[in-house]
């Protein structure tokens, strides 16, 4: 139930871009905060796996909570 709430929030705030498989993929807003086109690279979200990561701007969570 948790997950499906981090869900709908994040997806609500980011947008969700597209889906492949079990990974959510937005638009990354820690990219901008570094520097980088925010529209030029994914933030790749596995709520399964409790997980995100973008390799442009080297963001990663292994511990997602709302």
């Amino acid at each position: 139930m948790e997950t499906e709430i981090l869900q709908q929030i994040i997806d609500d705030t980011l947008g969700l871009d597209s889906v492949k498989g079990d990974e959510f993929n937005y638009w990354c807003p820690f990219c901008e905060k570094a520097g980088y086109d925010p529209y030029s690279s994914h933030l790749h979200i596995n709520y399964f796996k409790n997980c995100a990561l973008c390799h442009q701007c080297e963001y990663g969570n292994r511990d997602l909570r709302w």
